[in-house]
């Protein structure tokens, strides 16, 4: 702002700061990784969870921001006990803003996968006492439980395990009987299949006991969803094809798969 009696002198410009968009809550959540293969009567490990980052009043530029959704790790087939394969990583960045989330490791024989890490942090570990569950973001695995995962209860009916709010639960493990699991998380081969609940980055189980043809659990594929007070104007552009929801006061951006956003 220029005051009265105020001038620019010849050849200067100004250039304004950047504009602060809403504070924004984000959540980012890591491919989970697929359950160990089971050749015969193993003790064998469900996949840990993918990293989860749940930050809020975030502050934001005008920009682009790119989302990365990290898939879940595939479940392989083999020999006993080999290690399920990790998901991939999921990321927000622009301008300054970098939050990135890895993978959890795979199910193994007789330990369970580590949840993976979140801005470089480790996550929960999996269970590695001759029993199998996986890290969740809840907590650490027990025995062959996976590790729970984290309930979010402001995402209640938006998104996650069957709309609770639930991610990041680690796949449950076999030592003789099967584990259990929460938040998506693979268990006993439900349905013909072990694997996790898509977008919750949950951990997939093993495959059934003494099969060396049916492939392991596959790990759930990550989600990043962005929120903030629907009062402020909706984002400029997006890419990726986000669900945009408007409920309870915010606007909603759920991306699935890779995409962007500009605001």
């Amino acid at each position: 702002m220029i005051l009265e009696g105020m001038t620019l002198s010849s050849g200067l410009s100004f250039t304004p700061p950047p504009m602060v968009v809403p504070p924004i809550d984000l959540l980012v959540v890591a491919g989970g990784a697929a359950g160990a293969a089971n050749g015969g009567n193993y003790t064998v490990g469900g996949g840990g969870a993918g990293g989860l980052i749940w930050a809020t009043g975030l502050t934001f530029y005008n920009g682009t921001y790119t989302v990365t959704v990290g898939a879940g790790g595939a479940g392989v087939n083999g020999a006993g006990g080999r290690q399920g394969n990790s998901g991939g990583s999921s990321s927000v960045t622009g301008t300054s803003v970098s939050r990135v989330t890895t993978s959890g490791d795979g199910g193994r024989y007789g330990s369970g996968g580590i949840q993976g890490s979140a801005d470089g942090v480790p996550g929960y570990a999996g269970y590695y006492a001759n029993s199998g569950g996986g890290g969740g973001a809840g907590g650490a695995a027990t025995s062959k439980d996976g590790g729970p995962a984290r309930l979010i209860s402001e995402l209640n009916g938006i998104t996650g395990y069957n709309n609770t709010g639930y991610f990041a639960g680690g796949g449950a493990g076999y030592n003789g009987t099967w584990g259990t699991t929460t938040g998506g998380g693979g268990d006993i081969w439900v349905d013909s299949s072990s694997s996790a609940a898509p977008n919750t980055g949950s951990g997939g189980a093993p495959a059934r006991w003494n099969s060396t043809t049916t492939s392991p659990g596959k790990g759930g594929s990550g989600i990043t969803v962005m929120r903030y007070a629907d009062s402020y104007a909706a984002a400029t552009a997006t890419t990726g094809s986000p669900t945009i929801t408007v409920t309870g006061g915010y606007r909603y951006y759920i991306f699935n798969s890779s995409g962007s956003i500009t605001f």
